[in-house]
């Protein structure tokens, strides 16, 4: 079974999100971002590139063990997993590439701070 759309759309978006938490962990180093599962709904099924922007260029993040975690402090809102993250630091700007197609298209509204306005406030 062939899905041309996905096939044509998939690599055509990225998430850009700023990093606001850095902690040590026993994998190495954990990050939250500014970004959730409600930006990416399609991140635990398949990979994401992951780059840092180091005020220059992309440069893309290398394997290693450390986890990127969403905003939404759930504990499945982890955005991607075993990248070597040593050299990001809080305030920096990753993007995750290839979020076209299905977390485009899924992307919804939870955690972005609409409450009042969902409430009619």
């Amino acid at each position: 079974m062939l899905e041309p759309g996905k096939l044509l759309t998939q690599p055509s978006a990225a998430v850009v999100t700023q990093v606001l938490a850095r902690r040590a962990s026993h994998r190495g180093y954990d990050i939250v971002v500014d970004a959730a599962e409600g930006d990416m709904p399609e991140a635990p099924f398949h990979p994401h590139p992951v780059a840092r922007f180091d005020g220059s260029r992309w440069v893309p993040l290398r394997p290693g063990w450390s986890w990127i975690l969403g905003r939404s402090c759930m504990e499945h809102d982890v955005l991607s997993v075993r990248l070597d993250l040593t050299d990001v630091q809080e305030g920096d700007h990753l993007a995750f590439g290839m979020c076209g197609g299905y977390d485009t298209s899924m992307a919804y509204d939870f955690g972005r701070g609409s409450a009042p306005r969902e409430l009619g406030q």
